[in-house]
């Protein structure tokens, strides 16, 4: 097969154009894992290890949950006066808004299990829905998806938009807007997939069941604590939430300029030989 190629400075040049893309691209993911191993390690040191603003005033207190409430290597088994032990499901809930399949009146971004990336909060990936072939589950920006079907394969998201999801997803949502960053913060947790997949029902496909998960263990900060941390890890979404829209952006005008440059559409200004 013969093809016409452009001179060989016309194509350093377009080289040289996509890899500038391909590179802000790859710096984008770089700030979204770091993004990432921010709000995990500051998950672990202020709710596993208590080292918090401020902690060395606090008392602790027995607390009745016992040893290691949060998981993750937890060492004690007091918590901060003033904090509570409370139920993830006296904070959290599983949001079931059914779908019926069949055409939708308009397109909708929809999340397969197959999109929602593996120990990464930020969505990164999805397509849009004209039709449904099977029921499928509504989703409201900021709710956590949570791959219910092999849990140890740590599916754990939060939201960008609106859209819908697989059935074989748990969507969470915070009962109330201050526990939003705890719960976030709990349910993408290694402990809490932990418990998830030695819950899971089921030989070759398990499961996690709401059900079991909702009666986690969850420490609950007080006043300013709750505040600050809410702040932080909000910020941390947000940021990652823009970067990943950034690196759509980037790739869909990369693909599209792509032909342009081989066709010769877009004029390049080359360097003499």
């Amino acid at each position: 097969m013969e093809m016409e190629l452009p001179p060989l400075p016309v194509q350093r040049r377009i080289a040289g154009i996509l890899s500038a893309y391909d590179e802000l691209m790859e710096n984008s993911q770089r700030r979204i894992r770091l993004l990432e191993a921010m709000a995990r390690a500051l998950y672990r040191e202020w709710f596993v290890h208590y080292r918090f603003p401020g902690h060395e005033k606090t008392k602790f207190v027995p607390s009745t949950a016992g040893r290691g409430t949060q998981g993750e290597g937890a060492t004690r088994s007091d918590i901060p006066k003033g904090w509570e032990v409370k139920k993830l499901g006296d904070i959290a809930e599983d949001i079931r808004r059914n779908v019926p399949k069949g055409e939708l009146e308009e397109p909708k971004p929809y999340v397969g299990l197959e999109h929602i990336p593996r120990r990464s909060l930020a969505l990164d990936a999805w397509e849009t829905a004209t039709e449904l072939g099977s029921n499928k589950l509504a989703f409201k920006k900021g709710e956590v998806l949570f791959g219910k079907i092999r849990p140890y394969f740590h599916k754990v998201s939060v939201a960008p938009f609106d859209g819908l999801c697989s059935a074989d997803t748990i969507v969470i949502r915070s009962r109330r807007p201050e526990y939003y960053a705890v719960v976030v913060a709990c349910v993408s947790s290694d402990a809490f997939v932990g418990e998830a997949s030695a819950t899971a029902n089921g030989a070759k496909m398990p499961r996690a069941n709401w059900d079991v998960l909702e009666k986690y263990q969850v420490v609950i900060p007080k006043g300013k604590v709750a505040e600050k941390f809410s702040a932080l890890f909000a910020d941390i979404i947000a940021q990652q939430q823009a970067l990943i829209f950034q690196i759509q952006n980037l790739r869909r005008t990369r693909d599209l300029l792509l032909p342009r440059l081989l066709s010769g559409q877009v004029e390049l200004k080359t360097e003499a030989a």
